[in-house]
């Protein structure tokens, strides 16, 4: 009988040959996909980096856009917002709002109006001024700068007088100016109590105020009330629930610019 053991012994040798190689193969190939695996990481996040770059982009192009487009819409609306003050719809809205609120007071009337156009017309900032129906510049004396377009005063509608005035921009001042401007007008009044005509001309000529948009000067008795938005810049003394001085007079004004003309309504 002829030994086997030989053939079985090299039957197992090239058995554990054949094994070691395969695992040898299979260890080479899982190094070498540990190796590939994170240069493939690498790159899918560099995908997914330079989609969401992508995507971020084409965001800001889009809101880029559509900021252009809500500038260029605004810029339209004041336009035609502008077409009707100067075509005096505006102004004819207040006359039939005013004819239709003399029972309604002064204070409410003025929050009334400033409401009302604020809604209507909000792609501007808005200044509403309210006082009784008085004449004559013994009790009020209203100056509008030639320059400015953005004040109308509506006089004698049923019991009341409104001064209103419009601006595209926020305010131009700091509260800082605005303090050292009452603070002035207030010094000036608690020397003595002048006609408005009077007060009106010194106080332009003793420069106690800058260039103005509008610039009123009202007997207080005629309870002038004001109604605006914090965005408008004004001063204003003596006036509403911030009367101080019953007998005295009412002072506000719209800083404009230097260097403007001024234009005397009456």
């Amino acid at each position: 009988m002829p030994s086997t053991s030989g053939y079985q012994l090299g039957t197992r040798s090239y058995a554990a040959t054949i094994a070691r190689s395969w695992n040898i193969a299979f260890v080479l190939q899982r190094k070498q996909h540990d190796i590939i695996r994170p240069v493939r990481t690498f790159r899918q996040i560099n995908n997914n980096l330079n989609v969401c770059l992508t995507f971020h982009m084409g965001r800001t192009r889009k809101k880029n856009r559509l900021d252009k487009y809500q500038q260029e819409a605004i810029v339209k609306i004041n336009a035609v917002e502008n077409e009707c003050i100067k075509e005096d719809r505006v102004p004819n809205e207040i006359t039939e709002m005013m004819k239709q609120n003399v029972a309604t007071s002064n204070r409410d009337f003025a929050e009334i109006l400033y409401d009302y156009l604020s809604d209507k017309y909000d792609t501007k900032h808005w200044f509403v001024v309210v006082y009784n129906a008085i004449t004559g510049d013994l009790n009020h004396n209203i100056v509008l700068n030639s320059e400015s377009n953005n004040c109308q005063w509506i006089g004698a509608q049923g019991n009341k007088n409104v001064i209103v005035c419009s601006q595209n921009s926020i305010c131009r001042w700091d509260q800082t100016s605005m303090l050292a401007t009452e603070e002035k007008i207030n010094d000036y009044f608690n020397h003595y109590y002048p006609r408005p005509d009077v007060a009106m001309s010194e106080i332009k000529s003793l420069k106690l105020v800058p260039e103005t948009s509008m610039m009123a000067v009202i007997q207080t008795s005629a309870e002038v009330q004001i109604a605006t938005s914090k965005e408008m810049c004004f001063f204003a003394q003596n006036y509403g629930n911030k009367t101080n001085r019953p007998g005295g007079l009412t002072t506000i004004g719209i800083p404009f610019r230097n260097n403007t003309r001024w234009t005397r309504i009456f």
